[in-house]
Formats: C-alpha cells, structure tokens, sequence
C-alpha cells in the first residue's frame, strides 16, 4: 500500500511556531504549557492573518510580536 505524502506545511504548523521560539528565545517547561502557548500563537496568528488581508495597499499592518503566545495574565505580570 502506497504512502500518502507529508501535508505542506502550513502557517500555523508546529514548525513554524518553532521558528517563532527560536527568535524569540522561547522555552516551555511541559508539554502542557508548550501546547498551551502554541494554541495562543496558532489563534493570534490566524487573527493578524486575517486582519492583514482586510487592509487597503500601504495601510498599517500587524505583526507578531514575542508576546504573541502569551495569556493576558502573562503579558499583565511583565507591566
């Protein structure tokens, strides 16, 4: 029987949250808190994705920022 081939990956694949850990220096202690944190990206991502598409030429665009996988109790303890 043959193989199905790998899926592509996509934007919000686990590869691609990788390379957000990478650049931002990212470690999760558990998997808990690791799938937790890349749901929170996954969601966010999506979010500026969609957001982005919305916007007329030369209009301000978001971006994801090292906070992007965070809670909000997360981001409230770094003021």
């Amino acid at each position: 029987m043959a193989k199905r081939p790998a899926a592509a990956p996509g934007p919000y694949d686990a590869s691609q949250f990788m390379k957000f850990c990478i650049k931002f220096d990212k470690f999760y202690a558990t998997q808990e808190e690791y799938d937790s944190h890349f749901a929170r990206w996954k969601e966010r991502s999506k979010y500026v994705e969609e957001y982005n598409r919305g916007l007329a030429p030369g209009e301000a665009k978001l971006v994801l920022n090292a906070q992007a996988d965070l809670s909000d109790e997360e981001v409230a303890e770094l003021a």
